[in-house]
């Protein structure tokens, strides 16, 4: 197998490439190859990224870097918006697919506006996007395969050569490729927020909002696992597929061994040819032991003053943030009650008509963060959670997905996620602050959060109830 290298960086919108006048080109064709997980496995040590809508038919599998898009500060979206636009503009694409099938840049941006020095979050950045230097997209049972490469010289040469590469990708590709055993922890579980601290923090947002100084905030908090070997984020996947399947399942592994990965419930924006799907996803009860008790909580959900204020929140928040730009705007006239495997959110869906074409990250970067990742208002919470909460969220809770050359594309809210370099794991978990919120009551649901990485990475929740009960930093291995 080549090992494919970076052909071109990008940084800050600037090109730069050994040959001249880079140029985009990228080929599609149907190809036999077993699932995307198997491809994957092929390109173990490379970089890699997977996106799949929950049990939607499509899903993309990329390998390589053909384009490498990054960006900080304030314009960050405005860049990668800009160098994308550019791209695309001049692109070669020679396709036997239908316009589903396409090249796409993948990736995300960080909660902040500048990233993190956090050695986890190294690979990440503020913002940055992928175009892999091979696709797999699926497409009900097909599977399509799109190679691309940016870069100077004779274009005739260079089609030649990606046709080439397609004879690599017969059937049987990635057959061999094994699935590496899950790894053992091997010091334990840590607390990087502990119960006092996080009673202190709730207690400290509480009493803002009932000052006045904002309406609702987000506070986040983070376990940490040491394994005894580097982490499989594919494995990881595979175990979120079976117990999460209607959530987006996603991975960036932007380099070897550094991944952002997880299995979020809850949609950013969807832009497709001037239509714009979004929704609001706030206020939360656990399942029930039995269908009974399921329906009893859900309905004590739909009854709670503090879920529906702080779900109300993020639906006003919507509809004030999309009504200026829109032409036809449908809000959901009450919340429904979705249901995951271990955890039941309000919801309501919001879906727009644009009067004027639009790039699906103008929306991005005017919903991030919304109500029901930061709070509201957007600047007053954006300044609590730097007072209040000293983790380094990362891309937690930030925008990540896709986009193509035409600014359609999907993004989703980086939450029920874990980052992850070499050996070393941290999970996030956030809860929705109002002015009636319960520290001891929201660290309860922090904790229901968390449950779905521990399970994905062989963690027996169940074994970590402790963590409620005391304030010690970390639980043995032993207890695993």
């Amino acid at each position: 197998m080549t090992r494919i290298t970076d052909t071109t960086t990008m940084q800050n919108g600037h090109a730069h490439s050994n040959g001249h006048s880079p140029q985009l080109i990228a080929i599609t064709r149907e190809v036999e190859l077993d699932s995307p997980e198997s491809f994957l496995r092929a390109f173990d040590g490379l970089p890699r990224l997977f996106w799949q809508r929950g049990t939607y038919a499509s899903a993309f599998a990329g390998a390589g870097i053909a384009m490498d898009i990054r960006a900080a500060g304030k314009d960050r979206f405005t860049q990668v918006r800009r160098a994308i636009t550019e791209v695309a503009a001049r692109a070669l694409i020679v396709s036997d697919a239908s316009g589903e099938v396409r090249p796409r840049w993948f990736g995300g941006f960080s909660f902040t506006p500048d990233g993190s020095d956090d050695p986890l979050w190294a690979a990440f950045g503020a913002a940055r996007f992928i175009l892999p230097r091979y696709l797999l997209t699926r497409v009900g049972g097909f599977h399509w395969l799109t190679i691309s490469d940016y870069a100077g010289g004779d274009r005739e040469a260079r089609l030649a050569a990606l046709k080439a590469e397609f004879e690599r990708f017969g059937p049987g590709f990635g057959a061999a490729a094994q699935t590496t055993a899950p790894s053992s922890p091997a010091h334990g579980l840590t607390e990087r927020t502990d119960r006092e601290t996080w009673m202190r923090q709730v207690e400290g947002a509480v009493e803002m909002i009932q000052d006045g100084a904002l309406r609702k905030v987000v506070l986040a908090r983070a376990l940490e696992a040491e394994f005894d070997g580097p982490l499989d984020p594919l494995a990881a996947l595979a175990q979120l597929e079976h117990s999460y399947p209607t959530a987006y399942r996603f991975l960036f592994e932007p380099e070897a061994r550094a991944a952002f990965f997880g299995a979020t419930p809850e949609r950013l924006v969807r832009m497709d040819e001037g239509e714009l799907h979004t929704g609001a996803l706030a206020g939360s009860a656990p399942r029930g032991a039995t269908p009974e008790e399921d329906d009893r909580f859900a309905a004590e959900l739909l009854a709670s003053k503090k879920d529906r204020h702080e779900h109300a929140l993020v639906v006003n928040w919507l509809r004030e943030t999309l009504a200026p730009v829109t032409r036809a705007l449908t809000v959901g006239e009450a919340p429904q009650v979705i249901q995951l495997q271990n955890i039941q959110h309000l919801y309501t869906p919001v879906r727009a008509t644009l009067k004027t074409r639009a790039h699906i990250l103008q929306f991005v970067e005017r919903m991030h963060p919304t109500p029901a990742l930061g709070g509201d208002p957007q600047a007053a919470a954006r300044e609590a959670i730097a007072r209040i909460e000293p983790l380094a969220r990362g891309w937690y809770g930030a925008p990540v997905g896709w986009l193509d050359g035409d600014g359609n594309g999907e993004f989703a809210v980086a939450i029920r996620s874990a980052v992850a370099k070499d050996a070393r794991v941290r999970l996030y978990a956030g809860a929705g602050i109002v002015g009636d919120s319960i520290p001891a009551r929201e660290w309860d649901e922090t904790a229901l959060k968390f449950k779905p990485l521990l399970g994905a990475l062989g963690l027996n929740g169940a074994q970590f109830s402790v963590l409620g009960a005391q304030s010690a930093k970390t639980v043995l291995s032993s207890e695993f």
